[in-house]
């Protein structure tokens, strides 16, 4: 199965909503659309925040 590669700006509300189901759904996804999604990158303008 080939692999769609997902980089995320951005690690507010939205972002880390987004990574998280990406990561949790995976299987879920993976099924749905033929392709692995994978999340292979990810920025945020403030390296202060604690996650």
């Amino acid at each position: 199965m080939s692999e769609i590669r997902v980089g995320i700006l951005g690690l507010g509300t939205i972002g880390l909503g987004a990574a998280r189901i990406l990561i949790e759904q995976q299987t879920l996804m993976a099924r749905r659309l033929g392709k692995t999604l994978r999340l292979v990158a990810a920025a945020d303008r403030s390296l202060d925040r604690d996650f």
